[in-house]
């Protein structure tokens, strides 16, 4: 993926004109390039998707998103996942790649590799029926999966879902949107660990990973998740960016979600600490490092995220730099577009 550019993960859905609750549709579009913010990540299907809204994408709906993205000068990653129909709905079953490491597709409640892929391209070919047979010139890369557990057992699959994208889309960047591995200690997984990072490189052609300094607190003894100091994530976030690159081994690096805890919104997530402005240092720790690598095969990354997902009930969460409620906007996204001014050109 070439260039570099600054943003954030955002549902598609919410960029759709004629919504209640604001910002959304092309107030939002209209706030991020105001921002200078030139990237999104779209998630195809975000957490809990809303079938009318999924249905809104499909009858047109993705034409309007690319369009107020291009007007706009901005650039989008879009996160596909197999786990949902073209029209929103369950697919039910696990994907290998998505479940517990060794699990197959002959395992009970397997979903097949086929089946994943075949959703995928269903909403891949929305999004090129709906801007005349061609993909909009404003979609930059793919990603089949996201935390996908990459091992033996599903190397594989993850291997033939990219193979099945990029026939589909032939000339956009394909990836997988972070991962997971099995931990060699024997206990649970190591998500986005710059360790495992070769067994990822090989599949793909971009290696987008997930940078979230507050996980790191407990076993690398960075400072707690009430910190407002940006120095304090920024040695971290710097040697896993210096790191990923070179495990890529000469393949653009891009962080896809990264982000800190407000502590609003209720729910577990909050509950673990954090603040406004401890969001706000984590945001500016990454983004600073993020613009001091641009030149060191590092090309952005966006931001986890920006609002609720519309058509679920939640109204704020701990990640959100835009609430729905009464928080309103978080100082964090005020000081992403600090940094965005100053990054490099795409």
């Amino acid at each position: 993926m070439a260039g570099f550019g600054l943003g954030v993960d955002v549902a598609p859905i919410n960029l759709l004109p004629g919504q209640s609750l604001q910002p959304t549709g092309p107030a939002l579009v209209d706030l991020l390039a105001r921002d200078h913010l030139t990237l999104v990540r779209l998630l195809d299907s975000p957490p809990a998707p809303d079938i009318a809204q999924a249905q809104a994408l499909a009858a047109g709906g993705w034409k309007t998103v690319f369009g107020e993205l291009h007007h706009a000068g901005m650039r989008a990653v879009l996160l596909v996942s197999g786990a949902y129909r073209a029209d929103g709905t369950p697919a039910g079953g696990t994907w290998a790649p998505e479940g517990l490491p060794g699990a197959r597709d002959g395992s009970a409640g397997a979903m097949p590799t086929s089946t994943w892929i075949a959703d995928e391209k269903a909403v891949l070919t929305q999004v090129r029926t709906q801007n005349g047979g061609s993909f909009p010139p404003a979609l930059v890369g793919i990603e089949v999966a996201n935390e996908p557990t990459v091992d033996p057992s599903t190397v594989p699959d993850l291997a033939q879902a990219i193979a099945a994208v990029h026939a589909e889309a032939p000339g956009i960047p394909v990836t997988i949107g972070g991962w997971r591995a099995p931990n060699p200690a024997g206990r649970g997984f190591l998500y986005n660990d710059p360790s495992t990072a070769p067994a990822v490189v090989p599949l793909v052609d971009f290696v987008s990973a997930h940078l979230y300094p507050d996980n790191a607190v407990p076993s690398r003894q960075h400072p707690d998740r009430s910190s407002t100091d940006p120095s304090a994530y920024a040695a971290y976030a710097r040697s896993f960016l210096q790191a990923l690159v070179a495990d890529a081994k000469g393949k653009p690096v891009f962080v896809g979600e990264f982000g800190g805890r407000s502590g609003l919104g209720g729910g577990t997530a909050s509950s673990q600490g954090g603040s406004p402005a401890h969001q706000r240092a984590v945001v500016q720790a990454v983004g600073d490092v993020l613009v001091s690598e641009a030149h060191h095969g590092v090309t952005g990354g966006t931001a986890w995220w920006l609002e609720p997902a519309l058509g679920t009930p939640v109204r704020c969460d701990t990640f959100a730099l835009i609430c729905f409620d009464a928080n309103g906007t978080q100082p964090a996204l005020s000081t992403l577009a600090l940094i965005a001014r100053s990054a490099p050109s795409t």
